[in-house]
């Protein structure tokens, strides 16, 4: 398959989710409790569309399998990136590193416990070494490659210890199956480094990760909203 596949299916599924999700956020809670509404048939579709997306991310990166057995582990990640991609591997980067400080900035105010402040400080450190390893990929960093994946796992743990108490699932089930499929994303593709290139699994995930992460954009947007009318109704 023509990689050029890739990012087009990534970019048009996304659209397709961020639709779904802003359609199934208007129309699948009730606009007073925000209490979702039993068998509404966008919240249906939506539920279908996150079923689907890995099954058409696998079909399409099936025709990568074997390649990984050809590359030579040289621990050069991003070396044969093109000058488009870099640059928006390493805008994503520092977008990455951005809203990590924000989020430290905003859990030192209110006094958020050591482990929260130190997931924060790993997902600063994992951004930029994002950008470092685009933009010098000549000499080998295995543990590097790791600390993005590593510092996505713990968020994710922390937010659905957060979000868990909401027994309204689908108002923050989107970002959640997101973190998850950019955790394993981003240990996959640290694999590259360590002689472990498993493509098939790697443009998978990627794959995935990227388009839930369209998809999961305005419903996190969705639950702020309605957690701000809970506590007005209160």
């Amino acid at each position: 398959m023509n990689k050029r596949i890739y990012p087009l299916l990534a970019v048009l599924l996304g659209a397709a989710g961020f639709g779904l999700q802003c359609r199934a956020q208007t129309t699948a809670f009730e606009p007073l409790t925000g209490l979702i509404v039993p068998g509404t048939a966008s919240m249906l579709v939506l539920k279908i569309f996150f079923v689907a997306v890995p099954v058409i991310a696998l079909l399409c990166a099936l025709p990568l399998k074997g390649s990984g057995a050809r590359i030579d582990a040289t621990g050069r990640l991003f070396e044969h990136l093109s000058f488009p991609a870099r640059f928006v591997g390493v805008l994503a980067g520092m977008l990455y590193c951005a809203a990590a400080l924000l989020r430290l900035t905003g859990d030192v105010r209110t006094g958020a416990g050591l482990a929260v402040l130190a997931v924060d400080v790993l997902l600063i450190v994992g951004g930029a070494g994002m950008v470092w390893q685009i933009v010098t990929p000549g000499s080998r960093r295995n543990l590097l490659t790791l600390l993005p994946g590593f510092s996505i796992a713990f968020w994710l743990v922390i937010y659905y210890h957060t979000q868990s108490k909401d027994p309204i699932v689908e108002r923050y089930g989107a970002l959640l199956l997101c973190l998850m499929a950019t955790a394993l994303a981003l240990y996959h593709q640290a694999g590259w480094s360590f002689g472990k290139a498993n493509p098939v699994r790697g443009m998978t995930f990627t794959l995935t990760s990227g388009i839930y992460a369209f998809t999961a954009m305005p419903a996190a947007a969705g639950t702020a909203d309605l957690s701000r009318i809970e506590e007005t109704c209160k």
